[in-house]
């Protein structure tokens, strides 16, 4: 079969990934050898741009450039497009590691036309980005501006002909920082926060964004026929010299008039003016309550901002760097965890984070768009300049953007009765579900039966329902199967006390623990795509269970939880929780939370004030760990 060059390359990589550089070296210094006397131009120039590579992690840039320079000729010599684009993108990169800018950005135009010349579509967004970057260096904004404008209209062009949600959210994931470092540079240097503003939207909560106003139906199944006229329309997207080219390329998406509609109102863009659904956002904001207020968080290096939006318009506030907000919200929440009152760090966070923020004060409510490890961070538990819990003042609700945001509190859903109510709890943990969970590769050992959980269900629905249309999965009938047939499209609340098990390094297989039925070939796991598919019109759906919100904090749209499939399945809000609670807390919590909605108070208002009771009510003794980890996300107050 010749020299294994593949399988030995991908050993090169796996030495590298477990910190092996060194080893790493040799072996690429044996494969460069191996290639030259073999006279194989095309793993010739391959080795040399991998060894290139691993020099420069070494610090060995002298060396790291003459291996480009001879790979570039090769490149050139053997008219290899996607290895010349290749070599010019890491020689640039190399010099400006180096410092010499002048000389990076000479490199970084012939390495923007080769990559346009290359073909290979999904690499030239993150090449643009990468010389976007060194003009900034450069002093260069308005053409750093206009790279990246030209790298987000690649990568949009992937995601508007892009039929799969999933795929969608992995190219948003891996093009992220695209989108950030524009926004850092709009906010930095044209101090443009209606653009950044834009431009964070056009990609932060793009998939739900979607899904929410289509639903899922709207996601076509596989055609074959249909992935033919995608894969001639992106070669037609790669071989494209302007981005005005890109956009009419775009226009006759054989996908144009899919679920989509939000990426297409995108597309009108110019470097010097939101879109239309840019404006309409921007217009979106005259909405909000006089005593409204949305905090959308950009983390970024060296600074990050927060775009605060109110009625009156936009502004933006600088911040510390996100990677000292990052390392303060960590040490805050593994004080919090432990049960202890980390009043000194919330302090800080405070500080940090709300401070700043003009009219936070006159400000009752708030809705929190976080970014990375702020999605984790209970902003109601922070800790204000008097003293007092944000709790206390404010009423706290979250949205996975602001375009979500907007969709969920405006478009109206069909009627449904007001007061019918599915609940489940009081499952039997001691049988065998968790025996089944943990055969699934769930850590579920540490789990038991939740004693208060029936009560809390039966609570509930005497307060929020009307006996006649209730629904109680209690005990044995707490199936996976059943909790699917109760008719869910016609419920108004839903509230699950089980157990909820995440998995960060697999977000799709975070589940709730039900009850198995063989019979109806369901395991007890209801897992994140599961929930996708179902078909809920509920005004509240909540989540009494452990880790029922935490998520996936890479990118702009890296949040894959249980709640927020809850909403793309139809639900206009979620009441889910960012740790393990304590059933009998959450009992009483819960009890005042549903006398809440009773009483005509909204879905933000009541569970904020349940929050303040149980601080009321124990004192010192109620700490955030007690109430700070149940988190409402979604539809807060309708407009």
């Amino acid at each position: 079969m010749g020299y294994p060059y593949v399988i030995l390359d991908g050993k090169v990589s796996a030495l590298k990934g477990v910190g092996k550089a060194l080893e790493a070296l040799s072996l690429s210094e044996e494969l460069t050898a191996r290639a030259r006397a073999d006279r194989k131009n095309v793993k010739l120039c391959q080795t040399l741009i991998r060894m290139a590579r691993l020099t420069g992690d070494q610090k060995d840039h002298q060396r790291a450039l003459t291996l480009l320079y001879e790979a570039i000729e090769l490149a050139e010599k053997g008219n290899f497009p996607r290895l010349l684009a290749s070599a010019r993108f890491l020689l640039a990169e190399t010099y400006s590691t180096m410092g010499d800018i002048p000389k990076a950005g000479a490199i970084a135009d012939q390495a923007a036309d080769s990559a346009r010349n290359s073909g290979d579509l999904y690499l030239i967004p993150g090449r643009l980005h990468m010389l976007g970057l060194i003009k900034i260096d450069q002093g260069k904004y308005d053409e750093a501006d206009r790279l990246f404008i030209e790298a987000s209209d690649y990568a949009d062009s992937m995601l508007a002909n892009s039929p799969n949600p999933r795929v969608k959210a992995g190219l948003v994931l891996a093009m992220s920082s695209i989108y950030s470092d524009h926004a850092a540079l709009l906010l930095n240097h044209f101090k443009d926060p209606d653009r950044a503003y834009t431009v964070v939207e056009s990609a932060r909560g793009r998939t739900i964004t979607d899904l929410l106003r289509s639903g899922m139906d709207a996601v076509p199944s596989e055609n074959p026929e249909l992935e033919r006229e995608f894969s001639v329309l992106r070669l037609k997207i790669a071989s494209s010299r302007s981005a005005a080219e890109i956009r009419r390329i775009r226009m006759i998406c054989p996908f144009a008039n899919s679920a989509d509609g939000y990426q297409k109102e995108f597309t009108s863009r110019s470097p010097s003016a939101p879109g239309k659904m840019g404006q309409s956002l921007l217009r979106g904001y005259a909405k909000l309550a006089k005593d409204q207020m949305i905090l959308e968080y950009i983390l970024g290096e060296p600074t990050s901002h927060v775009l605060v939006l109110t009625r009156d318009g936009i502004t933006a506030i600088e911040l510390a760097s996100g990677q000292s907000i990052k390392s303060l919200v960590s040490k805050y929440l593994d004080v919090v965890r432990t049960r202890r009152a980390a009043r000194a760090l919330g302090s800080r966070l405070f500080t940090e984070l709300l401070s700043k923020v003009p009219g936070l004060r006159s400000a009752r409510r708030l809705t929190i768009v976080p970014d990375g490890r702020l999605n984790l961070l209970p902003f109601d538990t922070l800790v204000d300049s008097r003293g007092q819990y944000v709790l206390m003042t404010h009423t706290v609700a979250v949205a996975p953007s602001v375009s979500a945001y907007f969709s969920l509190q405006t478009e109206s859903k069909p009627n449904v009765a007001t007061r019918s109510f599915l609940g489940i709890g009081g499952v039997p943990y001691d049988k065998d579900a968790l025996k089944i969970a943990a055969t699934r590769g769930y850590e579920a050992t540490r789990l038991g039966n939740l004693p208060a959980s029936e009560e809390e269900v039966v609570t509930a629905a005497d307060i929020a329902g009307s006996r006649g249309r209730n629904t109680l999965l209690l005990g044995a009938r707490a199936t996976e199967s059943a909790f699917k047939k109760a008719d869910l499209a016609n419920r108004s609340v839903i509230h699950m006390a089980v157990h909820g098990v995440a998995n960060t390094a697999q977000p799709d297989a975070a589940a709730l623990i039900l009850l198995s039925d063989p019979g109806a070939n369901e395991d007890g796991l209801l897992q994140f795509s599961e929930v996708l598919h179902l078909r809920l019109n509920a005004r509240v759906v909540v989540l009494s269970a452990c880790e029922t919100a935490v998520v996936r904090i890479q990118g702009q749209d890296g949040a894959v939880t249980l709640s927020r499939a809850f909403l793309l399945a139809g639900a206009k809000s979620v009441v889910s929780t960012l740790w393990s609670v304590d059933d009998t807390v959450s009992a009483f919590l819960m009890k005042r939370f549903y006398r809440g909605l009773a009483s005509g108070k909204d879905t933000a208002a009541a569970l904020t004030e349940a929050k303040r009771s149980v601080v009321r009510s124990f004192g010192t003794q109620a700490l955030p760990f007690h109430w700070g980890a149940f988190a409402l996300e979604g539809a807060s107050n309708p407009i």
